[in-house]
């Protein structure tokens, strides 16, 4: 019996030592899982942190003085404003590393750099510039316009620095702008990410780079009727004289076909001041319905002169006026629903 129960022990023993050492392996296992995942997010907590203080901070700043030339034919216009950044490493090279999209002409002048009192570096640059901008004429001068100025920091890509917009100190209107309401402006800012389909031959910075920035957006209304009146009001004398033939008596063919003529020529003209300030297009803008409207009433009222004097229509005053004033009011009516449109 005693051997029997020495070896029941013997097993219980290396039974429970089996177990402890088991338990003592999982237990190692599980602290060393442990320790892995805080290793892992310490660390990646300090690449973040790491990253984060490696990056550039940019504190950038716009003041828009001046927008002129803003010019249809060649979808251009010319802006003078003040830019600010404020860097957190160094000066920022503002000549060498911004890129004002769609610029064809920029001017730096009055460079100005410090270092301020909170450790960054100042830099200010007062720039002028011309830049490619896209414009809806069709309803031109009854058009609304919408200005960007669209600018990137390329000194490095998104992942290297961090750009924040001084709203406080920035001023998006412009203190002068001809031709359109002031009351109108509607200026827009916004940062930006731009994404490139190149790397321009620059293997270190990827495939797509991305560049960070920011677009300012400034929706403009002009002073619509002093221009329609400008531009139209030759046109619609000329058709006044042409419509006025109607009232000139059988015996005057001279006198129509003089008034008719003329008016034609003068429209033609007008056509051509009016093309040179609008680019071509393949769809018709309002322009071009007004002389077209006004090439049409003029050849019907040819036509009819030609008619009348061939088989000597003869008119009564009456009959001459409620003509007359039927023209008219078709004309000017199709000329209003036009300018709704």
């Amino acid at each position: 019996m005693s051997h029997k129960d020495h070896s029941y022990e013997d097993i219980i023993n290396l039974s429970a030592i089996k177990i402890l050492r088991g338990y003592k392996s999982i237990s190692m296992k599980f602290l060393k899982i442990v320790l892995v995942l805080v290793a892992y997010f310490f660390g990646a907590g300090n690449t973040s942190a790491q990253d984060t203080t490696d990056k550039d901070e940019l504190q950038v700043g716009i003041y828009i003085e001046d927008i002129f030339n803003i010019d249809y034919t060649s979808s251009t216009f010319e802006v003078v404003f003040w830019i600010w950044v404020n860097s957190k490493k160094e000066p920022f090279e503002i000549e060498k590393y911004i890129d004002i999209t769609g610029s064809t002409d920029v001017n730096f002048a009055l460079p100005y750099e410090a270092k301020l009192k909170n450790g960054y570096y100042h830099s200010e640059r007062k720039v002028k510039a011309k830049i490619l901008n896209q414009y809806m004429v069709k309803k031109f001068p009854f058009d609304i316009q919408q200005i960007k100025l669209k600018i990137e920091f390329i000194k490095s890509t998104a992942e290297g620095c961090i750009v924040k917009f001084d709203e406080q100190n920035s001023r998006l209107k412009p203190e002068y702008i001809d031709g359109w309401k002031s009351e109108k402006f509607n200026p827009k800012c916004k940062l930006i990410e731009d994404r490139y389909e190149s790397n321009f031959g620059n293997a270190e910075i990827g495939s797509n780079p991305k560049y960070l920035g920011f677009e300012v957006t400034l929706n403009l209304q002009r002073k619509q009727w002093n221009i329609f009146a400008k531009l139209f009001v030759t046109l619609f004398i000329a058709f006044l004289l042409a419509s006025s033939s109607i009232l000139l008596p059988l015996e005057m063919s001279e006198e129509k076909f003089g008034l008719i003529v003329g008016s034609l020529f003068t429209s033609i003209g007008n056509k051509y001041i009016t093309d040179e300030m609008l680019p071509m297009s393949s769809e018709f803008n309002l322009s071009d319905r007004l002389h077209l409207i006004t090439f049409m009433f003029i050849t019907i009222l040819a036509v009819f002169a030609v008619i009348e004097q061939r088989y000597k229509i003869q008119m009564s005053k009456r009959s001459d006026f409620i003509t007359f004033s039927i023209v008219f009011v078709s004309y000017f009516t199709l000329v209003g629903i036009f300018c709704m449109l």
